[in-house]
């Protein structure tokens, strides 16, 4: 579900490249599904443009809470990813 060019900036400031993500995402499943219990609020989605919408939200992982945004693009192979962010939300 991600584009080609996808990347990513985490909520550490960091850059994550496509190939990293996929890797990371992985390497973490590798041993069998992860069950999380997190929640998510605050939900919207905003049309940009052509096909292209920005998906925000907040997702509460226990004590850690962190506002996300993604952009997504409407084409005809479906939807893909096209950029993501997660914010953490100071207490």
């Amino acid at each position: 579900m991600t584009d080609r060019n996808f990347w990513e900036v985490g909520a550490s400031g960091r850059v994550y490249s496509h190939s990293f993500v996929l890797e990371e995402l992985e390497r973490r499943h590798a041993a069998g599904p992860v069950e999380e219990n997190w929640q998510v609020e605050d939900c919207e989605c905003t049309a940009l443009g052509d096909g292209v919408y920005l998906f925000t939200y907040q997702l509460n992982q226990g004590q850690r809470i962190s506002r996300r945004a993604t952009l997504w693009r409407r084409a005809g192979d479906g939807w893909k990813a096209l950029y993501h962010q997660g914010t953490l939300v100071s207490s």
